[in-house]
């Protein structure tokens, strides 16, 4: 949706910004309570290991990759505000909110569970670890929805292109080897989030499209 055009600068960016302040709001409620609700209820069971491969056995634990993998956490809060075309902005949000919806129908349908290994580290590294296990669950491992939602915003960061392209691609691939040396998923973890992205990145385009509202080029930081 375009702005009126009588509005002034100061006046559209303080619409914006409480918009960007109230998705950014919604996304964590539903992200912490549909995570830990599905982490906790489900049907059956959660699986371990079938979704294993000789990859995952054979790539290490190195205990400082959780300073990776949760720089993530950071990017996503910061893609609220780094978008910045309104109906981009709508748009990613959409993506975002099919991609939980879709994860967490999963993880409550087919629950699954990576074995968390026995290790020691010491100084902040160790509060990061410990901090990461009390917040997360062993379940809800397939599919990623740490890559799932990383694929979200990469998506349109990356559209700024030049040099925050690399570095949004590089980030990316960053994050999904981090998400195997901190054996928090398997391989196969991976292409799930990532073919979750692809759905919800598509039908949230799709939808936009058919109520007139073709985003412009996303824009990345300037």
């Amino acid at each position: 949706m375009a702005w009126p055009a009588e509005e002034n600068a100061d006046r559209r960016t303080m619409i914006l910004t409480a918009e960007r302040a109230r998705l950014l709001s919604w996304f964590l409620v539903f992200f912490f309570s549909g995570y830990l609700f599905t982490g906790y209820v489900h049907v059956g069971s959660p699986t371990e290991g079938f979704l294993a491969t000789s990859i995952d056995s054979t790539v290490p634990l190195l205990t400082w990759s959780i300073w990776i993998y949760c720089i993530h956490f950071l990017v996503m809060i910061s893609s609220f505000f780094l978008i910045a075309d309104p109906d981009s902005l709508r748009t990613f949000a959409g993506a975002v909110a099919i991609s939980l919806v879709v994860s967490f129908l999963i993880f409550f349908l087919f629950p699954t569970i990576y074995p968390r290994p026995c290790f020691s580290t010491d100084g902040a590294t160790w509060y990061l670890w410990e901090a990461l296990y009390f917040v997360d669950v062993r379940t809800n491992c397939f599919p990623s929805l740490h890559i799932a939602l990383a694929s979200c915003y990469s998506y349109w960061l990356v559209k700024k292109g030049g040099n925050w392209r690399i570095a949004i691609l590089a980030l990316f691939v960053m994050t999904s080897v981090s998400v195997l040396t901190t054996k928090q998923h398997y391989l196969v973890d991976i292409f799930g989030g990532v073919a979750v992205a692809i759905g919800a990145v598509y039908a949230s385009e799709r939808v936009h499209r058919s109520r007139g509202r073709v985003p412009r080029t996303a824009e990345g930081p300037a």
